[in-house]
């Protein structure tokens, strides 16, 4: 009976090592994996910039001040839209891009949510702290129910202005 009572506590003992090794054990395996991942990122982003450039989608970035609810619902359906554009990319890497800058404010400020000012201006970005150029503005009025078409519309003219502007794109040679 006393080797019955002994044998329990040891085998507990002994399990609970076993399981603890087996933890180190996977703890280890998986350490150098994530150094390489890290190590193996710088390639993998020199790689995406250079099927970006191949592939001809014009790298875009929106930026957008103000909190008003039908502006914040504008600049999502205008990310959606360039999101699902094969003409261009979104991007937040200092590269050379066009940056749509987006200001809104609740038309009415005793009925927000119906309708919001926008003023939008496009700026050409050469990335890190170069002065951008100025390439075109545009204000107006966005109402709630009409933000897909808006949104359409600008990422329309977004387009033009790309097309207008591609020589900044261009690499010297």
């Amino acid at each position: 009976m006393r080797t019955k009572t002994r044998l329990v506590p040891t085998t507990f003992l002994l399990a609970l090592l076993v399981l603890a090794a087996g933890s180190l054990q996977a703890q280890n395996a998986t350490a150098p994996a994530a150094r390489q991942d890290n190590a193996s990122n710088q390639t993998l982003e020199r790689l995406a910039v250079r099927t970006a450039k191949e592939s001809g989608r014009t790298p875009i970035q929106i930026r957008h001040e103000n909190t008003d609810r039908v502006g914040r619902r504008l600049v999502f359906h205008m990310r959606e839209r360039f999101n699902e554009s094969g003409l261009f990319r979104l991007s937040d890497r200092e590269e050379e891009k066009i940056v749509l800058h987006v200001k809104t404010r609740t038309e009415f400020p005793d009925r927000p949510g119906i309708s919001s000012i926008y003023a939008l201006t496009w700026t050409f970005s050469y990335g890190g702290d170069v002065l951008s150029n100025y390439l075109r503005s545009r204000t107006g009025i966005a109402g709630s129910e009409a933000l897909k078409s808006l949104a359409e519309e600008l990422a329309a003219q977004t387009q033009e202005i790309s097309t207008r502007y591609s020589y900044l794109f261009e690499e010297d040679q």
